[in-house]
């Protein structure tokens, strides 16, 4: 846990796309 502002934007593309992902794998 290092970069906010940094990790903040991929972190929400990794966090929607982990949650597609899930939804449509499910």
């Amino acid at each position: 846990k290092g970069g906010r502002g940094r990790n903040k934007r991929g972190a929400h593309i990794v966090m929607l796309f982990f949650v597609n992902q899930g939804g449509i794998w499910s």
